[in-house]
């Protein structure tokens, strides 16, 4: 009987001591604006989550679980890093965007962070959605297979989710544990990160230390502002950029991209593809752009006839000075991508009665 006693003391210790670890690092979430929006691209998340995105897209989706209209933008580092959800939702008259961008990817991996989205946004709000995914050549190259593997990497990370197919996961738990599943995990992404370290030598210590360094510790922001890219820089860029040989962008990308926008027709909610700008000296020089644009527009026509899916062109009217490397805005430009993007969105009538209703 005592070693019983002892036992379920220990564990009560433990459960204890684990909501106590839950409760205190939801509230340092609450505190630095966690779960009021999800923005995979500012420092902050940066800061907490690491990575490409992806622990933010995973683990970060609190700010999802609401009711109402929001927006919600997909892609890659070009998305990532070039919309802050802030500007464009000041843009959109305080509409709720939601920031959902990661590193790289294709379109089965940003049709997987969609259905991220679903898991969280509640089922009766999914007609309120517009997803607006950014994309560019760069989206239907031929990818190199470590990026899906990241993504199936952070997906199994705690034995949340287990795959049912090719690069497809479903929750080990039903979707009304949601909010409790984020919540929890909480306290591993920060001993993951290192925030929480534990001595076990004589008692559990918890040393949460933010001014100490961590692997993988952010995106100098600044730093790219100042950016400059020399001669030698671009040349070697679009070397790299030249690719499989082919130069040719693939069938398999473009039917990802079918599968994406018959998904969110199907549900109900609405899939704004928005083709993203570069800077002159990129896309004159690299022959996967001129394939891009002339194989995607058969592809567009088709999907704008399915109900919900439109399209925007973003491409011109973005000077090269304004670009940090071959891709990304310099970050006092988002400002601008995001005013774009907002009149664009705002000029469709037939987004117009979703992103103005609250």
């Amino acid at each position: 009987m005592g070693l019983i006693r002892y036992s379920s003391i220990v564990a009560l210790v433990f459960v204890g001591f684990a909501l106590v670890l839950v409760a205190g690092t939801s509230a340092l979430f609450h505190q630095i604006g966690g779960d009021a929006v999800l923005d995979t691209g500012t420092a902050g998340t940066d800061l907490l989550f690491g990575g490409t995105g992806l622990p933010a897209v995973v683990y970060g989706r609190a700010p999802l679980m609401r009711s109402g209209a929001q927006v919600i933008l997909i892609g890659a580092s070009n998305v990532r890093f070039g919309f802050r959800s802030a500007e464009l939702s000041t843009d959109l008259g305080g509409l709720p965007v939601q920031n959902m961008g990661i590193s790289g990817g294709s379109p089965k991996e940003f049709g997987e962070v969609a259905q991220l989205a679903y898991e969280a946004v509640p089922e009766a709000s999914w007609k309120d959605i517009t997803f607006v995914l950014g994309v560019w050549y760069g989206s239907f190259v031929p990818h190199d297979t470590t990026e899906v593997q990241a993504i199936e990497s952070e997906m199994s990370r705690y034995g949340i989710y287990r795959k049912t197919g090719d690069a497809a996961f479903e929750s080990r738990l039903p979707r009304a544990l949601t909010p409790a599943l984020l919540a929890g995990v909480r306290p591993l992404i920060l001993i993951n990160r290192q925030w929480i370290k534990f001595n076990l030598a004589d008692s559990i210590v918890v040393d949460l230390d933010f001014s100490r360094p961590v692997p993988d510790a952010g995106v100098d922001l600044a730093g790219q502002d100042q950016a400059q890219l020399t001669e030698a820089e671009k040349q070697a860029d679009i070397k790299l950029r030249l690719g499989n040989g082919t130069n040719t962008v693939t069938a398999e990308g473009f039917q990802e991209l079918v599968d994406l926008a018959q998904l969110v027709s199907s549900r109900g909610s609405r899939l704004v593809i928005v083709d993203l700008p570069l800077p002159a000296w990129h896309s004159s020089a690299v022959p996967y752009f001129k394939d891009y644009q002339e194989r995607k527009l058969p592809v567009i026509d088709r999907l704008t006839h399915l109900p919900g899916i439109s399209y925007i062109d973003l491409q011109d009217g973005f000077p090269d000075e304004g670009f940090a490397d071959s891709v990304h805005p310099r970050p006092r430009e988002t400002a601008i991508w995001a005013e774009r993007l907002a009149a664009a969105l705002r000029s469709d009538k037939n987004l117009m009665p979703y992103l103005a209703s609250r």
